[in-house]
C-alpha cells in the first residue's frame, strides 16, 4: 500500500496558480496587442492609399479647372461673335440689290428709248399698299427719259415692258409730251416690291463672313 504525501503548503501552491494565471493574462494581453498593432498598420496603410488617391484627384480636379479656365476664353469669343452674327443678320436681313433692280431695268428697256435720270429709294420698312395697290412697296424708282416713237408705240410699249419685272408694280407716267419730230419725253413712277430683297443672310451670315 502506497501513500501520497503533498510536501508543499497550500499557500505555494496558491501562488504558483496565481503566477500560471498572472502569464497567462499577459501572453493573452501581448497576443491582443500585437492583433491590435497588425489592424492599426493595416489601416494606416489604407489611410495612407486613401490620402494619395484624395492628392491625385485633387490634382487632376486642379488641372480640369485650369483647361476649363483656358477654354473660358474661348467660350467667351464664341458667345460674342455668335452675338454679333445676330446683330448683322438683323441688319441685313433687308438687304436690297440695287444692282438687281437695275438688271431687271435693262434687260426691258426699248432699244428705242432712253433714260436721262433715275432715283432709287429702298424703304427701311415695308410700306403698306395704299389705295388702289395690292402689293406692299419695298421702295420706289422715279426716273426720265425719251422715246423716239412718241406716245404709241414708244411710251405704251415703255410702260407694257416694265411691267413684265416682278418686282415692278403701281407704275404710272407722272408727265408725258411728244414734240413735233414725234419725241416722247416722259417722267415714270413705280413702286418695288420683295423681289428686291436678295434674303441670302435669312439663315445666317454665310461662311466666308463669319
Amino acid at each position: 500500500m502506497s501513500v501520497r504525501v503533498n510536501l508543499l503548503p497550500g499557500e505555494v501552491a496558491e501562488r504558483n496558480r496565481a503566477a500560471r494565471q498572472r502569464a497567462g493574462l499577459a501572453a493573452g494581453a501581448v497576443a491582443f496587442l500585437g492583433a491590435l498593432g497588425l489592424v492599426y498598420l493595416v489601416q494606416l496603410n489604407r489611410v495612407g492609399d486613401a490620402q494619395e488617391q484624395l492628392e491625385a484627384e485633387q490634382a487632376r480636379v486642379a488641372e480640369l479647372q485650369a483647361e476649363v479656365a483656358d477654354l473660358q476664353e474661348f467660350q467667351e469669343l464664341e458667345q460674342r461673335a455668335a452675338a454679333s452674327e445676330t446683330v448683322l443678320v438683323s441688319a441685313l436681313g433687308d438687304e436690297a440689290s440695287i444692282a438687281g433692280v437695275l438688271q431687271d431695268l435693262a434687260a426691258v428697256m426699248p432699244s428705242d428709248a432712253e433714260l436721262n435720270s433715275i432715283s432709287i429709294t429702298v424703304n427701311d420698312t415695308a410700306v403698306a399698299p395704299v389705295a388702289g395697290q395690292t402689293r406692299a412697296s419695298y421702295g420706289t424708282i422715279t426716273m426720265s427719259g425719251r422715246t423716239l416713237r412718241g406716245h404709241a408705240p414708244g411710251l405704251e410699249r415703255l410702260l407694257l415692258e416694265l411691267d413684265k419685272v416682278a418686282s415692278f408694280s403701281g407704275l404710272f407716267f407722272s408727265s408725258s409730251a411728244v414734240d413735233e419730230a414725234n419725241v416722247g419725253t416722259f417722267s415714270v413712277e413705280l413702286n418695288l416690291g420683295d423681289e428686291i430683297l436678295t434674303r441670302r443672310y435669312l439663315n445666317g451670315l454665310p461662311e466666308e463672313l463669319r
